[in-house]
C-alpha cells in the first residue's frame, strides 16, 4: 500500500519507529496527512484525456444525471454522473468529509450520450 510506505517513510525521517506513537505526534501537532492522489489524476488523464479540473465543472449542469454506483460501492459509497462540459462525461465520484473526490472521468459511450440527451426532452 503506497501510502502505508510513505508514512513509513516520514516516521524514519523523524526517529519514531511506532505508528500509534507517530500518529498521535502529528495529531497533537496539528498536521493533517493528505493523501497525494496525483497519481490518480495522472493516470486519468493519460487513459482518458480529461482532466480532473474540467471533469469537476459537471457538477454545474443543472441536465446532469447522477445514481449511486452500489457495484463498486464495496469500500466506500461511489457516484456516477453524466453531464455536459464541452462534451458529454462520465465522471465517478465519491465524497468524503463533505468532499467530493472524483476518481474517473471520460468521454461519455453513445448510448451514455443518449441516455444525457434523452433526458432533456
Amino acid at each position: 500500500d503506497l501510502e502505508r510506505q510513505k508514512i513509513r517513510d516520514r516516521m524514519k525521517e523523524c526517529g519514531i519507529n511506532n505508528m500509534a506513537r507517530y500518529l498521535r505526534t502529528m495529531a497533537i501537532n496539528g498536521c493533517i496527512i493528505k493523501p497525494d492522489h496525483t497519481d490518480i489524476k495522472q493516470t486519468n488523464y493519460e487513459l482518458h484525456k480529461i482532466h480532473f479540473e474540467v471533469a469537476a465543472a459537471v457538477f454545474d449542469d443543472e441536465n446532469r444525471i447522477e445514481w449511486y454506483d452500489a457495484q463498486h460501492s464495496l469500500d466506500e459509497d461511489r457516484y456516477n454522473t453524466i453531464g455536459k462540459v464541452n462534451d458529454v462525461l462520465f465522471v465517478v465520484y465519491t465524497e468524503r468529509k463533505e468532499k467530493i473526490r472524483l476518481i474517473s472521468a471520460r468521454l461519455a459511450t453513445p448510448t451514455e450520450r443518449r441516455v444525457y440527451y434523452a433526458n432533456l426532452l
